[in-house]
């Protein structure tokens, strides 16, 4: 069971239509457990990662195979209007609006996006700016 600090995030990806499963260590000594939650966005097979621990979620882990930003720029938008605790962040969902699939990090308030595309899928990060092992404190 996950902790309490993120167990409502994991449960609203579930109705977003990702499937959460149970949480592991992230093998880095972080302290961190990750949680893998497999899903489809625009036909593409997607996975969205959840790290956190009993203080809260750390980051979060957009990854769709697809190599198009819209479609990872779009679900990253749906996800920060919807996930807490990204949703305490009003103008968190529009940080990559501009983004065209290169690195170029972003920083609304308490949180860092980042976002990049390879040969074969677009990832967008959102970590604490306190650092990638400390829960996301936004407004």
């Amino acid at each position: 069971m996950a902790p309490a600090a993120v167990q409502a995030t994991l449960e609203q990806l579930n109705a977003l239509g990702y499937a959460c499963g149970p949480g592991v260590a992230d093998n880095v000594p972080s302290g961190l457990t990750q949680w893998r939650c497999p899903g489809t966005v625009a036909g593409n097979p997607a996975v969205v990662d959840v790290d956190g621990n009993d203080n809260g979620v750390a980051g979060v882990t957009i990854a769709i195979n697809s190599i198009d930003p819209a479609t990872s720029r779009n679900e990253f938008r749906r996800l920060a209007t919807a996930l807490s605790p990204l949703t305490a962040q009003p103008d968190l969902g529009s940080a990559l609006d501009n983004w065209t699939g290169a690195q170029d990090p972003k920083f609304v308030g308490g949180a860092r996006v980042n976002g990049e595309c390879y040969a074969t899928q677009c990832l967008v990060f959102i970590t604490s700016v306190d650092g990638p092992t400390e829960p996301l404190r936004l407004p």
